[in-house]
């Protein structure tokens, strides 16, 4: 079976679920055809998929094809979003600030990792009455643990 549905002898409408796996686990050419089928090429950062290794432009089509499917193919993902993707694909830490609205959000739906993986986020308001004063990394997990210090003004 295909991501349309299609299989000999019947035809079968995917549900959300089975596309998603098949984005997180076809080959980089079938994704690659994918995006380059169903996205239209304005809508995509062609620059800087250039700028990528092969390994990393991949993971950046799945994360539009999620992306383009969760949004019933509304949004491809902007730059810092998909930094974002590869820095949790590298099993890396990534802080993320900036403004509402800006998109800090839709990464968490083109993880790429399994369900089993441990993503901890912990919105802040900028005016918030909490200071950050220790945080670390727990070694079995990719878990970021904050402790908050409460300020009084």
């Amino acid at each position: 079976m295909d991501y349309t549905g299609h299989s000999p002898g019947f035809e079968y409408v995917l549900t959300l679920y089975e596309k998603l796996h098949y984005f997180r686990s076809c080959s980089p050419e079938d994704i690659l055809s994918l995006v380059t089928a169903v996205i239209p090429q304005d809508r995509l950062l062609l620059q800087y998929f250039k700028s990528l290794s092969n390994e990393d432009r991949t993971v950046c089509y799945r994360a539009a094809m999620i992306c383009w499917a969760v949004t019933i193919s509304t949004m491809v993902p902007r730059e810092m979003q998909f930094r974002v993707v590869l820095s949790d694909f590298q099993q890396r830490n990534c802080l993320i600030a900036a403004g509402t609205g800006s998109g800090k959000t839709l990464p968490l739906l083109c993880l790429l990792r399994s369900a089993f993986s441990l993503t901890t986020l912990l919105p802040t308001p900028s005016r918030s009455p909490f200071l950050l004063s220790n945080s670390f990394r727990s070694p079995r997990s990719r878990t970021l643990t904050l402790t908050f210090k409460y300020q009084l003004s």
